[in-house]
């Protein structure tokens, strides 16, 4: 037999759809099944058989591998889902010819060597016209898998989240799901993000921040949208022309990105009023409900940014002085985190003379704006903080 089919869930159902005279093996599917023995003597097999899923993220290809060390088959093609990298190992570690298939409609991707997936596209061709097919490596076709399972998990991520601001603003969620069926269908140009990233519109910048700050007052978490805000604001700071322009500077932002310890997020606890904040953010934003039991409540805040969204939420009760204030308050902060953690304070003073920029697009005030428009207050103040001990290191050491 010319082709036979290991496992008969819906993508082997799929494909016996176009090889209609393939061999079909399953043994949960005995009205199609053959005998072992027959199937695993085709010349080309396809292996449509999932690989089980573990804890963390981890998958077992145990049984897909001992299938493979079975077949006879001059060439396995492998339909099921695998971490990147793994089909070549198996081609290495079992001597046999592999490719690795990804369908998405009616676009095929074959994965593996250039003479291995010009015979399994020939195939497909010999036998179904109405399809478009990419020949690429190994992990490509992997993580073509990968991209529309996600891409599954981002879209209904997003429409659930959605369903929150339409609660929250009482918008008709029938009607505004047909503009979702508009906007996943639509076409991006994904090579030009390679060497420009992120999304460089304000307007797009800000009204994810708004809907962001929607939910937030809202009492709402909205974990995907606050998540694509920070993809972006990480992205936009890869891009190297503006990395070269500001060489002079050093920019800050995300926790966990290089100067993460500049933001008032990282895990810092301060020890100020003869009690123990997480961070600097939660003392900043108590500060606007002191001497009252919400100052407590943030100071408790699982995160900072609970913290923060707490500190937005209860606006009308702040002390009414706050606007004049506040920047003493940052300074209060600023200086008992970098004088009570010995580390940070070597590698602010470290520093130099380079200016400190909190650059972001979702604060004007404290960051730059993320065009260098803002007021970088957060900069200027650890700028100030690093003079002073840069000035107390000198006169220690004479």
């Amino acid at each position: 037999m010319d082709i036979s089919i290991i496992g008969y869930g819906d993508s082997g159902k799929a494909l016996h759809r176009i090889f209609d005279e393939a061999v079909v093996y399953d043994v949960n599917a005995t009205n199609y099944s053959h005998t072992k023995d027959v199937a695993f003597q085709a010349k080309t097999s396809f292996i449509c058989i999932s690989s089980s899923p573990l804890v963390g993220g981890v998958f077992d290809i145990s049984c897909i591998e001992d299938i493979i060390k079975e077949l006879k088959s001059e060439i396995i093609v492998i339909n099921s889902l695998l971490v990147p990298g793994t089909t070549s190992r198996l081609a290495q570690r079992c001597n046999k010819r592999l490719v690795f298939l990804s369908e998405h409609q009616n676009l095929k991707v074959f994965g593996g060597s250039r003479e291995n997936t010009s015979k399994i596209q020939k195939l497909f061709t010999q036998h179904s016209k109405q399809f478009q097919s990419i020949l690429t490596s190994f992990q490509t076709a992997e993580l073509c898998k990968y991209a529309q399972h996600i891409g599954y998990a981002a879209q209904v991520t997003f429409a659930n989240e959605f369903i929150e601001l339409v609660r929250i603003s009482g918008a008709n969620y029938q009607h505004l799901s047909k503009i979702f069926d508009l906007l996943f269908s639509q076409t991006l140009n994904y090579n030009s993000f390679i060497e420009r990233r992120g999304v460089q519109d304000e307007l797009v910048q800000n009204v994810l921040l708004s809907a962001i700050n929607i939910a937030a007052e809202n009492n709402t978490v909205s974990f995907f949208l606050d998540g694509i805000s920070r993809a972006n604001n990480f992205n936009l700071r890869k891009n190297d022309i503006y990395q070269k322009k500001q060489s002079d500077k050093i920019l800050f932002y995300q926790i966990e990105q290089p100067y993460g310890y500049f933001s008032n997020f990282s895990n810092h606890p301060v020890y100020l009023k003869n009690k123990i904040w997480m961070t600097a953010e939660h003392y900043y934003q108590a500060q606007k409900y002191a001497g009252t039991p919400y100052e407590e409540t943030i100071r408790l805040a699982s995160s900072p940014v609970k913290a923060n969204q707490l500190g937005q939420k209860m606006s009308a009760s702040r002390q009414k002085n706050w606007p004049n204030i506040k920047n003493d308050v940052m300074r209060n902060v600023i200086q008992a985190k970098f004088t009570q953690h010995p580390d940070l304070k070597h590698n602010l003073i470290c520093t130099g003379s380079k200016e400190l920029v909190e650059h972001t697009p979702n604060d004007k005030y404290w960051g730059d704006g993320g065009d260098g428009s803002g007021e970088n207050m957060l900069g200027k103040i650890l700028m100030e903080v690093r003079e002073k001990l840069q000035k107390e290191e000198s006169h220690e050491g004479k």
